[in-house]
């Protein structure tokens, strides 16, 4: 998947960013499933690699370490980076940061952003060749009753922050500087329109796992995407950003899927100019996801309509048949009382 990413210089043309969501290790999801995530991104050789979120789903323990520790074998030569999701939040947010920022292996291998940025520097395509990567905290942080811990995304803290040492985070006066093309990592796939104004060249987004099981794609419509690559061109005069939004690896829930797919997405950026010059567009195709999620909008509420329509009839009919039956008795009861009055007025001893 090839993608103009604004601002990126000639030198980078090219660049290799692998991305993946929604591994949900824990509860749903074991020790052996994250081994099979680590082989088959490795096996990608990509410069780098982008973990968008949920990749935890299970309060931390030494089971849960266990389940993670394969991560810290991610092997890119320009690093492996995380934000974290909705899911980590819900389980105790302040204990995966624990993990992920203060803890051995995970702190020397991966970066964890939550509202900060990194600077990378691909080896071998020259000092001009500098890209930002943002990572965002969830929008599960703006909920009325947000989980212990939790974080709202601020964009503005996060392009002025960098990850310091024991899981601290280092601020500056300074923002990070807007001729640079920057990618950003927020879990849930929502307000790209004001990501892009902000200067957002590409938001790597997970957490609907492709709607995971049709017909409950439908649930997903309030999203800006749930699958797929989407642009959005909001007159900036470095051209159009994009939403990549993956579909996950496992997912949530039964280990069913319909209509979606396993997701491990090999990004290309490339220099805009360079791919307009070689005649290409990006793939923004409607995916399979995004089309069930179409279809469930229109048969999904004709399905409602078919069955309350007969189920309407149905009462409709019953209720008329018991105020038939009522109205029959009533009569009955009425002319069984005439029928008396009648025959004591006839029969005088039988009144006696």
């Amino acid at each position: 998947m090839s993608i103009p990413l604004p601002r990126l210089p000639p030198q980078c043309d090219g660049y290799r960013l692998a991305v993946v969501a929604d591994l949900h290790a824990g509860s749903l999801s074991g020790r052996k499933e994250t081994e099979w995530l680590v082989r088959h991104l490795n096996n990608l050789n990509a410069d780098a690699i982008a973990l968008a979120g949920d990749i935890g789903d299970e309060h931390v323990n030494d089971i849960t370490r266990r389940k993670l520790e394969p991560l810290s074998h991610l092997e890119a030569p320009d690093g492996v980076y995380y934000a974290f999701g909705n899911h980590e939040n819900m389980y105790g947010i302040e204990d995966f940061r624990k993990v992920f920022r203060t803890e051995s292996p995970f702190k020397e291998t991966i970066v964890t952003l939550e509202n900060e940025h990194a600077i990378i520097t691909p080896s071998g395509m020259g000092e001009e060749c500098r890209i930002a990567m943002v990572g965002m905290a969830d929008w599960s942080g703006t909920a009325s009753h947000p989980y212990t811990g939790q974080i709202a995304p601020d964009f503005q803290k996060a392009i002025r922050s960098t990850p310091g040492p024991n899981g601290t985070t280092i601020e500056s006066d300074t923002p990070v500087s807007s001729s640079l093309p920057m990618i950003m990592m927020q879990h849930e796939p929502a307000n790209m329109k004001n990501a892009a104004k902000d200067g957002v060249g590409l938001q790597l987004s997970g957490h609907t796992h492709g709607g995971q099981t049709w017909p409950q794609h439908i649930l997903l419509a309030g999203f800006d995407a749930i699958s797929g690559l989407h642009e959005y061109d909001v007159g900036s005069k470095d051209g159009p950003s994009y939403l990549w939004v993956s579909e996950g690896v496992v997912g949530w829930g039964p280990r069913l899927r319909f209509l979606c797919k396993t997701d491990l997405a090999v990004l290309t950026l490339r220099n805009p100019e360079a791919m307009a010059a070689e005649g290409l567009t990006p793939d923004t195709h409607v995916t399979v996801s995004t089309f069930g999620m179409y279809l469930s909008l229109v048969l999904v509420p004709l399905g409602l309509l078919a069955y309350l329509i007969p189920a309407i009839c149905w009462t409709k009919k019953r209720v008329q048949d018991r105020r038939s039956r009522k109205s029959e008795a009533d009569s009955a009861g009425k002319g069984t009382e005439k029928d008396i009055e009648e025959v004591s007025e006839s029969d005088p001893v039988a009144s006696v």
